[in-house]
């Protein structure tokens, strides 16, 4: 808690340079660090006062007088629940990041992974499936029917082959 006030010189007071040995750089006509330390007195006491200021008004409020949290809270009822719901930032975020998230998230799961992913060998195997199905129906056993066959393809290849000679 007291390091900054220990170490100030180096951080940001006149061994600043030698310290930080150019890790931070700022240009030539940049003199922020400079006029920070130009600031108002009160400036760097308004966090102390502040922290302090709320310690001391929760020691008094809840400790001294514990009826008065649940009075403030009942008069002033909608900004209690603003406060108490911590600005509704939880909700806001929820609306504008998560939902959309999931949203996403969903779109990708049902498209890409169960449709794409899941959907591509499924489908290929439905399509083996058929093609076997197919195949099945032309086996019959009789010798008669793959003869017949065969002199259809043999037909079908001279066929071809004679056709795309040259003359």
């Amino acid at each position: 808690m007291f390091t900054g006030y220990v170490f100030y010189d180096l951080f940001v007071g006149h061994d600043q340079l030698a310290f930080w040995n150019g890790a931070i750089f700022t240009g030539p006509d940049n003199h922020v660090l400079h006029h920070a330390h130009e600031v108002p007195a009160w400036v760097p006491l308004a966090p102390t006062v502040a922290g302090v200021s709320g310690i001391a008004l929760a020691y008094i409020l809840y400790m001294l007088m514990p009826g008065v949290p649940a009075k403030l809270a009942a008069t002033f009822g909608g900004l209690y629940r603003f406060l108490l719901n911590k600005w509704y930032f939880d909700e806001l975020y929820d609306a504008i990041f998560v939902r959309a998230a999931l949203w996403l998230a969903r779109a990708f799961w049902k498209t890409g992974d169960v449709r794409l992913i899941d959907g591509m060998p499924n489908g290929a195997a439905s399509l083996a499936a058929d093609a076997a199905r197919g195949a099945v129906r032309l086996q019959t056993g009789r010798v008669a029917n793959y003869a017949f066959t065969m002199i259809i393809g043999l037909v079908l290849f001279v066929t071809l082959l004679l056709v795309g000679m040259p003359r």
